[in-house]
């Protein structure tokens, strides 16, 4: 939740009226980046697979992108330009990410582990951020004030014994997941 905050609110300054493009948004941060962009009066676009528009839909995305259609990026420019583009996936092309962007707007990466993650950070014109949602009071309570009030939705994939960690961290690293994993105690 924190990371998509940051990467919708914080970093991306996304307001009223503006438009967030989110690539990997059937994922567990994606999830909660199309709903923060609703939720502060703007809209998104979400990119996932056929298989999950649906549920992308119901998050309030205003349209949805299927990436095994072609390059979504070449799809989302019918949608440009955007506020934000968030890859929550890693590995888009950054400047095809800062192409769609408005004046003034971010391009975020939240799986930044690539030479070339790096690199976008540091060309010009300095729109494209790393992010990583470093825990911090008042974001955690923007984000318990968001689910608590219900603009925010947690979709749980499945609940499992903590002694399935092995598992809980296999499934989380395949990167298929469309929800988050809970892991009780008892």
């Amino acid at each position: 939740g924190v990371t998509a905050y940051r990467c919708i609110v914080e970093v991306g300054r996304l307001g009223p009226g503006q438009r967030a493009l989110i690539l990997g948004a059937s994922g567990g941060v994606g999830q909660l980046a199309v709903q923060f962009a609703v939720d502060r009066g703007g809209s998104a676009v979400g990119v996932c697979s056929g298989k999950n528009a649906a549920l992308v839909r119901d998050l309030g995305a205003e349209a949805v992108l299927d990436y095994t259609l072609g390059d979504p990026l070449a799809q989302a420019r019918a949608f440009a330009p955007f506020q934000v583009v968030l890859d929550a996936v890693g590995g888009a092309p950054g400047a095809a990410c800062r192409a769609l962007l408005a004046p003034g707007g971010r391009h975020t990466m939240i799986a930044n582990e690539t030479v070339g993650g790096t690199l976008n950070i540091l060309v010009p014109p300095f729109t494209s951020r790393s992010v990583l949602g470093r825990p911090d009071a008042e974001i955690l309570r923007q984000v318990v004030d968001a689910v608590a009030h219900g603009a925010v939705k947690i979709r749980i994939a499945e609940t499992m014994p903590l002694t399935d960690v092995a598992r809980a961290l296999e499934l989380s690293r395949a990167g298929r997941l469309t929800g988050k994993l809970v892991l009780l105690t008892s």
